[in-house]
């Protein structure tokens, strides 16, 4: 599979994205850093959680299967499977719908915006589409910048959970048997103690690529409200969703809630809250624009 690279059209974006900001880039270690962020972040949740090098390799790079998984080799070692297409999908859903949170959009604007979440649905659906859509997106980046400053933080703590809940795949002895419902939620509530686990190694030390700010310790609770919503749209297109072993997002979300408003403080709360209600618009609009 492809791994993730930079190309001359992303770094020009990024530029673009730093001088909106007032930021200064280093392109060399721009370059640097997205080939091996992933693998980075990885090497330091493994790290914070004392588990070792050896519990599952990473395999970050283009799949074409818009997911993330934990699988077992013919030579019997466990491997984390990241698809950059999964990953472009959930960055521009988590920053279209924080757009949507903090900005006061225009008819037009927000409707767009709700063609733009569905058009990513499609992308997660039909991973083909990534190359012909990519481009569509990048627009929001530049003229919502200072929304980034809130979705790629809470993108990459996704991100983080996400990890985490594929390594408790592999720590609970699940990829060596059937997927079930169960699998799900046990390596869900595993998944959490690590992500805690992480918020307070954090706590002690900010410098690691798997740092997760306090503030923002509500992330993985708006990733299945993202995972519903991709679930409605499902349903609304007509579409099977091909993940039958997986429980739908709202019980998955309810199942880790009571464990997850121990560990948010009021500001997490309170950024929570907004966002849910922006998730709720989210559907309201879909549900009109696939209905029209």
């Amino acid at each position: 599979p492809k791994r993730f690279k930079t190309t001359r059209s992303s770094l020009a974006l990024a530029k673009t994205i730093a001088d909106e900001l007032g930021m200064e880039m280093d392109e060399a270690e721009n370059i640097a850093r997205v080939e091996n962020y992933y693998d980075d972040m990885y090497r330091d949740i493994l790290k914070m959680l004392e588990l070792g090098d050896d519990i599952a390799d990473l395999h970050p790079g283009n799949y074409s299967t818009s997911q993330i998984f934990a699988a077992r080799t013919s030579d019997g070692k466990d491997v984390v499977v990241f698809d950059m297409v999964f990953d472009f999908c959930i960055y521009y859903l988590c920053l279209l719908i924080t757009i949507q949170a903090t900005f006061k959009l225009e008819a037009e604007e927000l409707q767009q915006l709700i063609e733009d979440v569905s058009v990513l649905m499609h992308i997660l659906k039909n991973p083909n589409q990534f190359k012909v859509q990519r481009e569509r997106m990048q627009h929001y980046n530049v003229k919502y910048p200072k929304a980034l400053m809130l979705s790629h933080p809470i993108g990459r703590t996704m991100t983080i959970f996400m990890l985490c809940h594929e390594i408790a795949h592999c720590t609970l002895g699940h990829v060596s048997k059937t997927s079930d419902k169960q699998h799900e939620f046990d390596a869900d509530m595993k998944a959490s103690e690590y992500f805690a686990r992480i918020v307070d190694k954090g706590a002690l030390n900010k410098e690691t690529f798997a740092y997760i700010d306090p503030k923002i310790t509500f992330s993985p609770l708006f990733l299945f409200q993202i995972f519903d919503v991709y679930e409605h749209w499902l349903s609304m297109t007509g579409y099977q969703n091909t993940h039958d072993s997986h429980p739908p997002a709202q019980l998955r979300m309810k199942h880790v809630e009571p464990f997850f408003s121990n560990i948010m403080n009021e500001q997490s709360n309170e950024l929570h809250q907004g966002l849910t209600k922006t998730i709720i618009d989210t559907k309201t609009f879909l549900t009109r624009l696939l209905d029209a």
